[in-house]
């Protein structure tokens, strides 16, 4: 066993290696080649961490397939025509994305997310939606409609669009928008489910240091019949004005 050990020692100390082995028959060509830039034995020629993340091994499979530009192009244009100014509006929305999406619904959206997040940070900057808007519709996004989606998009003030508001402001209507959807939505505001959101309610799900006087302004902008509470038919109404469709019938 020493023995077998020291002469893997010599290996490493000679750059001495072997790929013939039976688990690297599946490995790609790629993965292979990353492998063997990053194993040379000379420092000067072998590759850095920067060079290593610019391997196609990277850019193919860690990023995955280059997303088709209709999907993206598609994506972009919800995330430039998103607008949810109300509170009420971005919460459902916030709590939809993470609660009641499958992954099959966002896995487009994750390649599209992930081919414009080129530093790898989770996060997307202006400057990266710029580029992802030029790349995909070949003319320049202004900085004042750059400004607009990040008001409308960055809902927590970070600066960027974190992957949750991503989903919010570019998901397809049908797939966020569902009525299932909706009333999962609703029945995590209508706690005691009568049916109805109370102010009560609405502070209880957004936080109590809400202002009553702000709560009462979200429901007067839903509230169609003026019973200072908001049915299901009127939250409807609300979330699909969200997406720019117009309100479904009661």
């Amino acid at each position: 066993m020493d023995l077998m050990i020291n002469k893997i020692i010599d290996a490493v100390k000679k750059g001495k290696y072997t790929l013939d082995e039976p688990e690297w028959d599946d490995v790609s060509e790629e993965a292979i080649d990353l492998v063997k830039k990053c194993l040379t034995y000379d420092p000067e020629k072998r590759a850095s961490a920067s060079e290593a993340l610019e391997h196609p091994w990277f850019t193919k499979f860690a990023k995955g397939e280059k997303v088709k530009k209709s999907l993206a192009s598609k994506a972009l244009s919800n995330l430039k025509n998103f607008r949810a100014e109300q509170k009420l509006k971005q919460a459902t929305l916030a709590y939809i994305v993470s609660q009641c999406l499958t992954k099959e619904e966002t896995d487009k959206m994750e390649g599209i997310f992930a081919s414009m997040d080129k530093n790898n940070d989770g996060m997307l900057s202006k400057e990266e939606i710029r580029d992802g808007y030029e790349e995909n519709f070949g003319i320049p996004i202004d900085d004042e409609e750059l400004d607009k989606i990040f008001s409308a998009i960055d809902t927590d003030g970070s600066g960027a669009i974190d992957y949750s508001e991503f989903l919010m402001a570019t998901m397809n209507e049908q797939a966020l928008m569902s009525k299932d959807k909706l009333k999962q939505a609703f029945k995590m505001f209508d706690k005691d489910g009568s049916g109805t959101i109370s102010r009560e309610e609405i502070r209880d799900a957004l936080g109590n240091n809400l202002d009553m006087e702000v709560a009462d302004k979200m429901i007067s902008e839903v509230d169609g019949d003026g019973d200072g509470e908001i049915s299901f038919e009127e939250f409807e109404k609300m979330m699909n004005m969200v997406v720019g469709a117009k309100p479904k019938g009661k």
